[in-house]
């Protein structure tokens, strides 16, 4: 980039970052599906116990979450794969939030 000053670097580092992907299969020392997940489970589980809220809302909220995921006609059967959330994660733009202010 520095002897061609029209290459963009965002542009580059773009570039650069979707040909790196890489993938782990071990995570702190496990490499089962099952595993893994329960490792991320349980620390983001600590995450978001950490923060105050209303056991009311929370509850609330919870029951609207699993009433529109059963009108949406999933059951408990219902499991997501790893390469279903890769590819959802894949589809998101980096450096993008919620939106929500504070």
């Amino acid at each position: 980039m520095i002897s061609d000053r029209n290459r963009d670097f965002w542009s580059e580092a773009k570039r650069i970052r979707r040909n790196k992907a890489c993938f782990s299969n071990c995570v702190e020392s496990k490499s089962a599906a099952a595993d893994i997940a329960n490792i991320f489970a349980n620390e983001y589980k600590e995450l978001y116990s950490s923060v105050a809220y209303n056991v009311d809302d929370m509850a609330s909220l919870k029951s609207l979450v699993a009433d529109k995921v059963s009108n949406a006609g999933f059951d408990a059967q219902c499991r997501v794969s790893y390469e279903e959330v890769v590819f959802a994660v894949c589809k998101l733009k980096a450096g993008k939030d919620d939106g929500d202010i504070g």
